[in-house]
């Protein structure tokens, strides 16, 4: 939100959305559709020596 000087001096009223992350009853936050799993990433690292 952006206000002027004179809206942060003397005030302003305004109406924000405040967007918010919650889990769903479906999944549980998974991202799985019902009977099946999410999938799990594998992450691989390799440090190279010379």
């Amino acid at each position: 939100m952006t206000l002027s000087f004179e809206e942060a001096a003397f005030g302003k009223k305004a109406t924000i959305e405040i967007p918010r992350e919650e889990s769903c009853e479906t999944c549980h936050g998974s991202g799985a559709k019902p009977g099946t799993q999410a999938k799990k990433l594998v992450h691989i690292a390799a440090v190279l020596v010379s």
